[in-house]
């Protein structure tokens, strides 16, 4: 059976908090072949990440703008009074804060990612796009910036845990002799 177009009822009710996912449809949206998910940086929100997936308006692609898991800090933003909630988001399962000197201080780069990996990977592409709607993981495309962009990668990364990563194929020029392959 071919894969379904996802639609905003597929994400809904939970576990997907209210206003996290912007889907941008290609013209038209029955020539989907293959899911982007975009993931924003830190202190952003998914709201510019759609604006990108609108502009590039790539030929048979569906864009998923993802907002963040957790909400900065409201000392960290300054207030805008036209947002409500939340200014800001990150991916990480917490934001910690280096109070070294000089070049030291600073975000800590690795905030870990267990949280987001586990709503993107497991409810977002698992439940959703694949059990539900029938897609296969080689469909998504990952994009992120910033601190997205390291969830991204992370993501990638840990898809062929636990698999056979590197196949060895041989061949030999021997008449008579078939090359073979092995897993390494």
């Amino acid at each position: 059976m071919p894969p379904r177009i996802p639609t905003p009822a597929d994400f809904s009710p939970s576990p997907f908090p209210e206003d996290s996912l912007t889907l941008v449809y290609p013209e038209p949206a029955e020539s989907t072949t293959s899911i982007l998910l975009l993931f924003h940086g830190l202190g952003d929100s998914h709201g510019p990440f759609a604006s990108l997936a609108r502009n590039l308006s790539l030929p048979g692609v569906l864009g998923i703008a993802v907002r963040g898991v957790s909400p900065l800090p409201a000392g960290l933003l300054a207030p805008d009074p036209s947002r409500p909630g939340p200014a800001g988001w990150h991916w990480g399962d917490d934001l910690r804060v280096d109070e070294g000197a000089g070049a030291e201080a600073g975000l800590d780069q690795d905030p870990g990612f267990e949280n987001a990996r586990a709503w993107v990977m497991d409810r977002l592409i698992g439940e959703v796009l694949v059990n539900k709607c029938g897609w296969e993981l080689g469909d998504v495309m990952l994009f992120g910036f910033g601190q997205g962009g390291g969830l991204a990668l992370g993501l990638a990364a840990g898809v062929g845990e636990g698999r056979e990563r590197v196949e060895e194929v041989t061949s030999s020029s021997s008449p008579g002799r078939e090359g073979g392959k092995k897993d390494v």
